[in-house]
């Protein structure tokens, strides 16, 4: 089974990315495919990594306020970009909303969350399922939050046994 696991660069005012430093500390078995994003508003980035390994899974990670990791179930059809542009549509055609088709087991510490924000975490949730679902892939997407003051090594072990649980 092929794993496919993204988290973004530091943004806006971070030096760092907690979601960055969890990815590269994941290690498994299944030597997983770590791709790290720069921050832009560009699809190709992620899509061209999808159409070069054609993963089985799709594990995202994202940086967030809250103070529990979070499992996203769905993302939605808009996104902000920096101001002054605002809030945009991502795809004028495409549904409202996407849900996740990996459904990873809540563990204790972890809570659920339909609300993966309005930047890039959101983008490219939207952005991987309306490809997979166009492209009739067989792939199953998750994606994280991870709390940018959440202590690393805890994260990483979390993260861990979320991915570890996932059934062939």
């Amino acid at each position: 089974m092929k794993i496919l696991i993204y988290a973004f660069r530091p943004f806006k005012k971070y030096k760092k990315n907690i979601s960055e430093e969890v990815v590269k500390n994941l290690v498994n078995k299944r030597k997983f495919i770590k791709v790290i994003l720069p921050i832009v508003y560009k699809k190709k980035y992620i899509l061209n990594k999808i159409k070069k390994h054609q993963p089985d899974i799709i594990i995202g990670f994202g940086q967030s306020a809250g103070k529990l990791i979070g499992i996203e179930r769905r993302a939605k059809n808009v996104f902000e970009m920096e101001r002054p542009k605002g809030k945009r549509v991502i795809d004028p055609t495409g549904p409202k909303l996407y849900f996740t088709n990996l459904n990873l087991k809540k563990i204790p510490g972890v809570r659920i969350s339909y609300n993966a924000g309005d930047y890039l975490c959101n983008l490219t949730m939207y952005v991987i399922l309306d490809f997979i679902k166009k492209e009739n892939l067989k792939t199953r997407f998750a994606f994280i939050h991870i709390p940018k003051n959440y202590n690393l090594k805890k994260a990483t072990k979390v993260s861990q046994e979320l991915i570890r649980n996932i059934s062939p």
